[in-house]
């Protein structure tokens, strides 16, 4: 059901734990990264952690920067699908491989009342569903605490990380820090304890 990691600004994840995660969760990467100043860049697509890796070697160093490895749930395995995602009223609109956008999310988890009827096959996910549903009406209201709220009870369990070009970076859920990098599993690997606490 995917992974995040995510590296406040100055932070950089791991290629070991990156190629851990992929290997757990093979069905696409890509990660998202907020420059010193302008939009959220947002790089996907990618179906190799040797392509995922090359790629995210790539960030400006001092960039607040996240990575996403997905297990898929729903909609199909493809480009497309993976996240992040722009924050966009038109899941057609989220599927570029290279974009920029003034906020893009990750989600680890299932928002189940926006699962797509067509499940694997079709060509948007759950997440997709509800980035243009809802968090895309939300777009100025998100530092609101009866937003926030309501975003909490929608998503229920999943995680949540949003970054935005104007605004502090937003996490819902139940998140897990290890040497600076959080975590929206306890564990991405066999064992469970390495991120526990």
């Amino acid at each position: 059901m995917c992974i995040i990691a995510y590296a406040p600004k100055g932070g950089k994840i791991q290629d070991e734990t990156i190629k851990m995660m992929f290997r757990n969760n093979p069905h696409g990467a890509g990660f998202m990264y907020k420059p010193e100043s302008g939009l959220i860049e947002i790089r996907k697509g990618f179906m190799t952690a040797d392509d995922l890796l090359e790629a995210y070697h790539e960030i400006p160093a001092d960039a607040e920067n996240a990575v996403h490895c997905r297990l898929a749930t729903s909609g199909r395995i493809s480009a497309g699908c993976c996240h992040p995602f722009p924050v966009r009223a038109d899941t057609r609109d989220m599927k570029k491989e290279n974009d920029s956008a003034e906020i893009a999310v990750m989600h680890n988890g299932t928002v189940t009342s926006c699962t797509p009827a067509e499940g694997m096959k079709s060509d948007c996910s759950d997440t997709m569903i509800f980035t243009a549903g809802l968090l895309s009406n939300l777009k100025t209201g998100l530092d609101n605490p009866h937003v926030k709220r309501s975003i909490e009870k929608i998503i229920g369990s999943s995680r949540l990380l949003i970054f935005r070009e104007e605004g502090g970076t937003l996490m819902f859920g139940r998140w897990y820090k290890k040497e600076g990098i959080f975590y929206s599993k306890d564990g991405y690997s066999d064992c469970r304890s390495r991120f526990a606490g």
